[in-house]
């Protein structure tokens, strides 16, 4: 379960400040285990348009799951090609000191 509150300032036409605050629960349980922790996360980056349809993205993320969990710096670029206005298909990397991502994804603004 988790909750999530973005926040956009534009600083020009084509580049807005983006700030992400949110709350999260994780439960796991299974094979006579189960742990649960209770955090937060903060994020500010830039989102800019770089042409008519590309925007891209960099942002850092800080998570706290507190507990055995422990806390998270997590560094995060990402792309986005827009089809029409409201279609784009991303490509986003994240890297930590414990893992790296990738990912692949389609976006649908409304």
């Amino acid at each position: 379960m988790s909750t999530t509150i973005s926040l956009f300032y534009g600083l020009s036409d084509n580049l807005d400040l983006v700030g992400r605050a949110g709350w999260f629960k994780t439960k796991v349980s299974g094979g006579g285990l189960s742990a649960s922790d209770d955090g937060y996360m903060v994020s500010a980056g830039l989102r800019g348009k770089a042409g008519d349809k590309v925007e891209l993205e960099g942002s850092v993320i800080y998570a706290d799951l507190g507990g055995n969990s422990g806390n998270s710096t997590t560094g995060v670029v990402a792309g986005r090609y827009y089809f029409t206005d409201t279609l784009a298909l991303g490509a986003e990397y994240q890297h930590s000191s414990d893992a790296s991502s990738y990912l692949v994804g389609v976006r649908f603004n409304f």
